[in-house]
């Protein structure tokens, strides 16, 4: 309950009564019990998540909120960027500027968007970040606030750039195989009809330096094939 009251006086300025009302409030207390366990799971969730939580006003042009995980992301204190209007936009790589600016510019009127940039931190660092946004509406429908969240794929992209390093060098493998059976089936081919040649000609034939010659390149080209299998072959 809250109670309020005042004296009542008589004619001589003496308190004679009082007077007041009495207002039920619990309703009103449940409502404020709720607000601050709804604000306390809030802290929680966004205090919690990987990515950086940050909440602006509807124009975008002020920053109300952002979670701890900026800190990790950015290397600057929360207390800094929120002090730092500019802050995040000059935080943007120059060549990145452009692209996010046009990329703010084609947002939805609600403040949607989506898109990826990289920073560059206070150490001089580059990650790369992936940023999305999304509006809050008042009850009345209005946009009231625009909230969204900021992921690090730095090392996520690193991964899979190294995945595709692996598939180009699994295709190539292939490739090589591949050519060495088929270059090593010619030279079968050459070396049988080097000695079927030799067969037909006289150990002091004129021609047997270069049959000699050519065994020992077919040989040297045997060599090169067994490293080329050799490269092809899967290994850990």
């Amino acid at each position: 309950m809250h109670a309020r009251g005042r004296p009542v006086l008589g004619p001589g300025g003496e308190v004679v009564g009082l007077s007041g009302t009495c207002q039920d409030i619990t309703e009103r207390k449940q409502r404020e019990v709720a607000v601050r366990e709804s604000e306390v799971l809030f802290q929680q969730l966004v205090e919690n998540i990987h990515e950086a939580f940050w909440m602006t006003d509807a124009s975008m042009r002020r920053l109300l909120y952002v979670s701890s995980a900026v800190e990790r992301i950015w290397g600057a204190s929360r207390a800094h960027i929120l002090a730092t209007p500019r802050f995040w936009i000059e935080s943007i790589h120059p060549d990145d500027r452009a692209h996010v600016r046009a990329a703010l510019q084609r947002r939805r009127s609600d403040g949607r968007f989506d898109v990826a940039y990289r920073i560059v931190r206070p150490d001089g660092s580059v990650r790369s970040i992936h940023a999305r946004a999304f509006p809050l509406r008042d009850g009345a429908g209005r946009l009231d606030r625009v909230a969204g969240v900021a992921e690090d794929v730095t090392d996520r992209q690193h991964l899979e750039a190294q995945i595709r390093q692996a598939q180009k060098l699994e295709a190539l493998g292939t490739l090589a195989g591949g050519i060495a059976h088929d270059f090593n089936n010619i030279l079968g081919a050459i070396v049988g009809n080097v000695g079927l040649a030799r067969l037909d000609l006289a150990p002091d034939h004129p021609a047997e330096p270069s049959l000699r010659e050519i065994d020992q390149a077919c040989e040297r080209a045997r060599g090169l094939i067994q490293q080329i299998l050799a490269f092809a072959r899967p290994r850990p």
